[in-house]
């Protein structure tokens, strides 16, 4: 679940998940709701190993997330397993997208309700 948060500067959301696949398709959607682009055919994998921390994963993964935005391709798909995220790119040509980066600001996983998870993402546009 995802729910936008009033920030003075900066995006910023609250998501509730239950597991780091769901977290991470939910940060994919925030994404592509900020970038307006025209995909083409070509298609990329990329693997990252996660790292044991989990808010240093998320930070690392969403800024290699931002930084291949910005390099034409647009995430579609993630999986997570075996101690690994692996993220489906499509290319594309990016029209605007003005996330810049996420931010460390406010990024703490806490246990909600039901054994989900919450975080805070604080994204520098």
């Amino acid at each position: 679940m995802i729910r936008e948060l009033e920030h003075t500067a900066d995006v910023a959301y609250e998501l509730t998940f239950k597991d780091l696949k769901e977290l991470f398709c939910d940060i994919i959607s925030i994404l592509k709701s900020h970038a307006s682009f025209v995909l083409s055919g070509e298609e990329m994998e990329e693997e990252y190993p996660l790292g044991g921390n989990v808010e240093d994963d998320i930070f690392d993964l969403t800024n290699e997330m931002i930084f291949n935005i910005d390099s034409g391709w647009i995430p579609e798909k993630v999986e997570v397993e075996n101690g690994k995220v692996k993220i489906l790119y499509k290319a594309a040509s990016v029209l605007s997208f003005p996330i810049k980066a996420l931010t460390y600001h406010m990024l703490r996983v806490e246990d909600a309700e039901n054994s989900m998870k919450r975080v805070k993402v604080v994204f520098d546009i």
